[in-house]
């Protein structure tokens, strides 16, 4: 399998496009670049290069590996789902968990990493004026996993609050 894109971007497109691979790289030990997914051997050569000319500049990141080393999957082209509907389903996936813990049952965590899943693409997706929204919100949300983990009830109830909260003020901010 091959795969070459070039395109214009802007600086914010292409931060966002290397913090994306890199996440996917540290979650799931690939690289998913929209028409396939390559999975990406614990231990790589990298080579960074730089090139400056008077009629144009280049720098290039590249991997280098043994291919029998990983696989290659193709991945269906398909639409990927709005910022709203992200947002509409992150709202769904949190309730069920707010109704667990009203219940007086901590979240198995399996249930939440669904939830810890919608908060990263949601993050990724946010407009740059929700960012710093965003970012608190993941940030409440990785305490609240690890109250999970550690079965603190108290901290769960309260941190659950602080993100319901969080929540209310964002949509009543961006609507």
């Amino acid at each position: 399998m091959e795969f070459e894109e070039r395109k214009k971007m802007r600086k914010e497109e292409i931060s966002k496009l290397l913090i994306q691979l890199g996440k996917t790289l540290e979650e799931k030990g690939a690289l998913d670049f929209g028409k396939g997914e390559i999975s990406i051997p614990e231990s790589v050569e990298v080579e960074l290069e730089y090139k400056e000319k008077p009629d144009k500049g280049k720098f290039e990141i590249e991997l280098k590996w043994i291919p029998s080393e990983t696989k290659v999957t193709a991945v269906p082209t398909e639409a990927k789902p709005s910022i709203k509907d992200l947002m509409r389903e992150l709202s769904t996936e949190f309730s069920n968990i707010n109704r667990t813990i009203r219940g007086g049952v901590i979240p198995a965590i399996e249930q939440f990493a669904k939830f810890e899943g919608l908060v990263t693409k949601c993050e990724s997706c946010a407009k740059p004026e929700w960012k710093k929204e965003m970012i608190n919100y993941s940030q409440k949300v990785g305490e609240l996993k690890k109250a999970i983990i550690d079965k603190n009830m108290d901290e769960i109830k309260r941190l659950s609050q602080v993100l319901a909260k969080l929540s209310a003020e964002c949509h009543l901010k961006y609507k």
